[in-house]
């Protein structure tokens, strides 16, 4: 009867299905949160495609932990440190080799931030997140670069924010964004909303006899940036002036070739996979007839075998 048992065995696995398991894409370096006290900018070399944690300064610190798990065990942890000089800062960014597209053709910029109450700067203050800005498109030319930044202090005035919960921010087209233009200044227009960023549609601002760059549709997103910092003032001495996290940042495009980003989880570890318990087979009415056929052959094959003449004995 070994025969038949070797036939239900491999009957059995035929029919067996396996489930798989599949994980979203997570990011787990650079390794380690990044601490500057000292008064100028810090941070990791610069380098394309790679999250990146930059100008830290004055206590700032920024990096993957475990401090504020978020979809996981961990998320990028920021902080101001006491700040007594109110000038700290700290910075987490990608900029990719093939950028993220034209300003016209952003589809979707989300990310989750989180605020500790323990954080004594204004109530109004969170995590911000910029997108890196070309104003004209032109690679060569670089005085009209700059960032266009997301604070919930414009869309409108809300404080204060929530605390000690992780929130989910949706930047859309009628979301508030202001601009700073790098060596110039910050625009002092700040309910103009990304739609008219995208189309263009506005007369920028001047200064004495120099204006803003036009930001337009062919405005090119170099990268993003989420940090903390610079200015947010603490009027308790020994802070924390600031503490919280970012994850899950989002940010894609219908360029062709564009970069993209997709619920970016940052973790501390990648996750380990689950290997589900294999299910008990089952056999349907085809299966079983043929299994039923395989053992009949087999008891013949046997029973010749065993009774037949001139067989061996």
């Amino acid at each position: 009867m070994r025969f038949s048992h070797r036939i239900a065995s491999l009957a059995a696995a035929a029919v067996t299905v396996f489930a798989s398991t599949a994980f979203a894409a997570v990011v787990t370096t650079p390794v380690g949160v990044y601490t500057n006290t000292g008064s100028s900018n810090m941070g990791d070399t610069i380098a394309a495609d790679a999250w990146l944690r930059v100008n830290v300064r004055n206590g700032g610190q920024v990096g993957i932990s475990t401090t504020y798990p978020r979809n996981g065990d961990g998320s990028v942890f920021m902080s101001l440190g006491d700040n007594t000089n109110n000038n700290a800062k700290a910075d987490w960014e990608y900029y990719p080799t093939a950028g993220f597209g034209r300003l016209a053709d952003l589809t979707a910029l989300s990310y989750d931030w989180y605020r500790d109450a323990a954080s004594t700067t204004g109530t109004n203050f969170h995590p911000v997140i910029r997108l890196f800005i070309d104003a004209d498109g032109d690679s060569t030319t670089t005085t009209d670069r700059g960032y266009l930044v997301f604070e919930r202090s414009y869309n409108p005035n809300v404080s204060p924010v929530p605390t000690n919960i992780w929130t989910s921010e949706n930047v859309t087209g009628a979301t508030n964004l202001w601009w700073v233009q790098f060596g110039f200044g910050i625009e002092p227009v700040y309910n103009r909303t990304l739609s008219t960023y995208q189309a263009g549609t506005y007369t920028p601002s001047s200064i004495s006899l120099l204006s803003f760059a036009q930001i337009g549709p062919n405005s090119t997103i170099l990268g993003v940036s989420l940090g903390i910092g610079s200015g947010w003032n603490t009027g308790v001495s020994g802070g924390p002036a600031f503490l919280g996290a970012v994850d899950n940042v989002t940010l894609t495009s219908i360029t062709s070739g564009a970069a993209s980003l997709s619920q970016t989880n940052f973790e501390v570890r990648l996750p380990v996979a689950v290997v589900p318990a294999a299910p008990v087979p089952t056999l349907n009415i085809a299966s079983l007839l043929a299994l039923v056929a395989l053992f009949v052959l087999g008891l013949g094959w046997f029973s010749r075998r065993r009774f037949g003449t001139g067989a061996p004995r």
